[in-house]
Parts: C-alpha cells; sequence; structure tokens
C-alpha cells in the first residue's frame, strides 16, 4: 500500500495535544498530528523515529514538536538551594538565591534536550521534506493553583514554585537551544506566536491551559495557522 499523501504531518510529544484539538475542529485540513510518546514510544524509548511512518504517511512538510518541556522540568518547582542566573535578555536577579553560571544552565539543558532535539533530524531523514520546529509556549506569568501541574510534580510542591522572571529565563535559554539546533541541522524554527504572549512574555491567560506547561486548544489554533502558512 502507498503511503497516504498528506499537506504536513505534525509530530512530537505531549506539545501536539493543542494542535491536534485544532486540527480535530476543523475537518479537512489533510494534516494529521501524531503525539510520539504515546503512539510509539509506550514502553519503550526510540532513539530513532520508527521507520514505518515513512510507510504510512507521505507528507509534503512535517512540522515537530519534540519534547518542549524540560525548561519546566528543570525550573518549575524550587530546587534545594534556590539558583537564579544573569541573561541579557531577560534582565535581572532574584534576591538571596545562589547564582550560577549561565553557561551551566545552557548546557544542564542541552544534555537533557539532545536525544528529543535529534528526533527532529530524524525526522528530515526519514521523510526527506522540509522540516520545521514548533517553539514550545512560554511559561505562565502567575500559577494560581500548584495542583494543576502534572502530578509528576505533585511530591514536590512543598519546595514552592520557581519565581516568574527565572522560568522566562529557563524558556528563552531552552528556545536559543533548539533554534541553534535547527540552523545547524536545515531545519526551520516557528517562534511562538506572537499574539500569545502578554507585553512581559508571558502565555496569556486565554491561552492557557489548567495545567501550566502547555497552551489550550486556541494556543493550538494559532499554532495550526502558523503551520498552514507554510504549508499551503
Amino acid at each position: 500500500m502507498a503511503p497516504r499523501p498528506l499537506r504536513a504531518l505534525v509530530i512530537g510529544h505531549s506539545h501536539t495535544t493543542a494542535i491536534e484539538k485544532a486540527v480535530l475542529a476543523d475537518p479537512g485540513l489533510d494534516i494529521v498530528v501524531i503525539n510520539y510518546g504515546k503512539t510509539y514510544e509506550v514502553g519503550k524509548r526510540h532513539k530513532t523515529l520508527a521507520p514505518e511512518l515513512a510507510e504510512l504517511y507521505a507528507p509534503a512538510r512535517v512540522f515537530t514538536a519534540f519534547g518542549g518541556s524540560e525548561h519546566s522540568v528543570f525550573g518549575l518547582i524550587e530546587a534545594p538551594v534556590p539558583f537564579d542566573f544573569h541573561l541579557d535578555a531577560v534582565p535581572g536577579v532574584e534576591p538571596g538565591r545562589w547564582v550560577v553560571p549561565s553557561g551551566m544552565i545552557r548546557r544542564t539543558l542541552h544534555a537533557a534536550m539532545a536525544r528529543k532535539m535529534a528526533l527532529a533530524a530524524g525526522a528530515r531523514a526519514l521523510f526527506g521534506v522540509p522540516v520545521a520546529h514548533l517553539c514550545s509556549p512560554p511559561p505562565f506569568g502567575t500559577i494560581d493553583d500548584p495542583m494543576n501541574l502534572p502530578r509528576v510534580f505533585h511530591d514536590k510542591l512543598a519546595a514552592g514554585i520557581v519565581p516568574a522572571r527565572l522560568r522566562r529565563k529557563l524558556h528563552h535559554v531552552h528556545s536559543a537551544i533548539v533554534r541553534d539546533f535547527c540552523a545547524e541541522n536545515g531545519i526551520a524554527f516557528l517562534e511562538v506566536p506572537p499574539e500569545s504572549m502578554d507585553a512581559e512574555g508571558y502565555l496569556r491567560p486565554e491561552f492557557a491551559t489548567r495545567d501550566p506547561t502547555h497552551g489550550n486548544h486556541r494556543y493550538g489554533r494559532l499554532v495550526l495557522r502558523q503551520i498552514m502558512e507554510c504549508a499551503p
């Protein structure tokens, strides 16, 4: 059986959920969204993309959303020793915190992100078509109810939530790492939809889920619009 031609294939991890909701609300787009973590990584971890994907689909373009939450895993719940770092793009540090070198932050995040970033390069090799990676949504400015966090964080809530400015710094570094990786591997990089952010760079409440690490279906619609502009 020949692979199914597609306008676009969107593949990644949990950040695909918002996009999938937007696609399902607009049938006939000829766009398929795959949450790779649920469909292909159940019970095991792949270092490369499952080759059968190329037997199933023949997309004109691929959009990837692998990983994207490492900045939250690393800096959403307070560390045993609260830290901060200097970043020109987001000036200032929180008082009374251990200030660590920004290079240490970048290296630590890069190590956590490397395997999932490699999957984006794998998509380019597997399908042989243009690939664009989707920037993960920025952090919330305020987290009103920490119990809305994913369950993996619940037993750590007593430590408290990292200040918003530090969370924004970590997202900025995370995005810079992915942006650089994409440039080095011939992959386009789609920035956060500007209308989804407030003046300070936080995710606006109307685009947020109850879980403050992902965008909602409205955010998914904004990203879907970006995708359609790239895959007419």
